[in-house]
C-alpha cells in the first residue's frame, strides 16, 4: 500500500501540475546569498491547487515562524520556476523536473516533496510542524 501511495505521489508531482491556471508565477531572484538554510519551492509556470497550497503553507511558516531568521539571512525562501532558463542551473543541481520542496543547509539536502503533496491540502498543520522541525534542525 505504501508503494502504491509513493508511486501516486511521484506521478502527481510529475504530471499533476500541467493544468491551466490563471495565476502567474513570481519572478525568481538569481542572486545567491549565504544562509543556514535555503528553502526551495520549485514549480512550473502554471500551478495546480496542491502546488498553490504548498506555496501558501511554506510562505506562512517562513514568514511567521522564522521572520527574524529571514531578516538576518539565516533562512532564505527561494521560489523557483523550473520552466525559466535563468533557473536552469538550480534545476540541474537539484535534479528537479516539477514541483518540489527542498531544504538545503550547506549542501545537506532534505527533500520534503512527498510530505508537501501529502499534507498541504489535507493536513496543512502537519506540514507546518514538519517544516518547523526540519528548518529548526539546521539553525
Amino acid at each position: 500500500m505504501k508503494q502504491v501511495f509513493a508511486i501516486g505521489i511521484m506521478l502527481l508531482s510529475l504530471f499533476g501540475c500541467d493544468g491551466q491556471s490563471a495565476q502567474k508565477s513570481t519572478e525568481t531572484k538569481t542572486t545567491r546569498q549565504k544562509a543556514a538554510v535555503e528553502v526551495f519551492v520549485f514549480h512550473a509556470a502554471q500551478r495546480c491547487a496542491t502546488c498553490k497550497a504548498i506555496d501558501a503553507v511554506v510562505s506562512e511558516v517562513i514568514n511567521n515562524d522564522f521572520a527574524d531568521d529571514v531578516k538576518s539571512g539565516r533562512v532564505v525562501l527561494r521560489d523557483v520556476d523550473v520552466s525559466k532558463s535563468e533557473n536552469k542551473s538550480l534545476v540541474e543541481k537539484y535534479e528537479i523536473y516539477s514541483t518540489s520542496l527542498l531544504l538545503d543547509s550547506g549542501g545537506k539536502v532534505t527533500n520534503l516533496t512527498n510530505d508537501a503533496f501529502q499534507y498541504a491540502r489535507s493536513n496543512p498543520e502537519r506540514l507546518k510542524r514538519i517544516l518547523r522541525t526540519e528548518i529548526s534542525k539546521t539553525l
